[in-house]
């Protein structure tokens, strides 16, 4: 019987067979053409963003156009999410978009794909944190009262018995 988990390797510093696969696949992925191509990936993130934005396209639009100082109208959001129109949102409007809606996931997908890697800010990690404390809150809540609904059931149990 083989043991799972055993190296095969016994030279400490020799790569192994699997190692030496992935690490091919990791180059040949890094060498495809148009590897960079985020159309469809930004496509579908400026989407997302706009119907996660608790505000209409139009105030998407108005605050874009306070951001940036020139003029973007809700047909041109509506445009550039229209898998039927050709319009793409140009890279200028990228950072308005992201704050308008409060959804940084467009600006995630070029990063991400630049092999970028990027940090929320300390405000945002900390409103992270405060609704992790909250959520953890409400489930003791909701421990603490199946709990005591076993401990009732447990007692009724025992008084019957």
């Amino acid at each position: 019987m083989t043991k799972t988990g055993k190296r095969f390797v016994d030279t400490p510093g020799q790569m192994s067979l699997f190692d030496s696969i992935r690490l091919d696949r990791e180059e040949r992925q890094a060498q495809r053409q148009g590897r960079l191509c985020v159309s469809a990936k930004l496509h579908s993130a400026v989407k997302a963003a706009l119907k996660k934005a608790h505000k209409s396209v139009e105030a998407v639009a108005d605050e874009m156009t306070a951001l940036t100082g020139g003029e973007v109208t809700a047909s041109m959001l509506y445009n550039i999410t229209a898998a039927s129109h050709p319009h793409r949102l140009p890279a200028e409007l990228l950072p308005a978009l992201c704050v308008a809606t409060g959804d940084f996931g467009p600006l995630l997908v070029l990063t991400d794909t630049a092999g970028v890697y990027t940090v929320e800010p300390p405000e945002k990690i900390r409103a992270k944190i405060h609704s992790l404390e909250e959520q953890k809150k409400e489930l003791d809540r909701e421990k603490h009262k199946y709990s005591a609904l076993l401990h009732e059931l447990e007692g009724h149990k025992q008084k019957l018995s």
